[in-house]
């Protein structure tokens, strides 16, 4: 499957199911349970570094060893509300409400890499689940190549079919 992310929106293409072959699947982050951050596992580099805004504790642990090179290392905790309410009237507030609706009363624990300029490099998440012995879901960012042009377009219209995920 490939995915690609768009303000408040992820683009699924080869998804399965129903969905014929090469056909674009938009799904709308913010109308899913819990912002899809949880149920798809999927999260966009953007909302994992704006999902840091809801820092509610952290620690820095110093420079580690990463990839080859040092970095530095903090861990945390992130309440998703307080990122809702700190990127009031951006796309991610939808998606970050959501998460918050969908996290009620459960941590969501960080950690993070930053480079000695302070660009995030690396973002890790735990969302504790409300399944009996389904364990945490870990969702894992890692941001390279800060400057390189990607070339990403949002499929057009014609090759998109809305589509929804479904609760479980």
């Amino acid at each position: 499957m490939i995915t690609v992310f768009g303000p408040g929106e992820i683009y699924l293409r080869n998804r399965g199911g129903e969905v014929p072959p090469d056909t674009w699947v938009r799904v709308g982050t913010a109308g899913v349970p819990d912002g899809n951050l949880v149920t798809g596992g999927a999260t966009d580099p953007a909302t994992a570094a704006a999902l840091l805004r809801g820092v509610t504790h952290a620690e820095d642990r110093g420079r580690v060893g990463a990839d080859g090179e040092r970095w530095w290392y903090h861990r945390g905790t992130v309440d998703p509300a307080a990122a809702a309410r700190a990127v009031r009237g951006l796309p991610e507030q939808g998606q970050f409400e959501a998460v918050a609706a969908g996290l009620t009363g459960r941590e969501v624990t960080f950690e993070a890499w930053l480079d000695d300029e302070g660009l995030l490099r690396r973002v890790t998440y735990r969302f504790g689940t409300a399944e009996a012995g389904a364990g945490d879901l870990v969702s894992t960012t890692e941001l390279l190549d800060f400057g390189v042009p990607v070339p990403v377009r949002v499929p057009p219209e014609g090759e998109v079919a809305d589509g929804t995920v479904a609760a479980r």
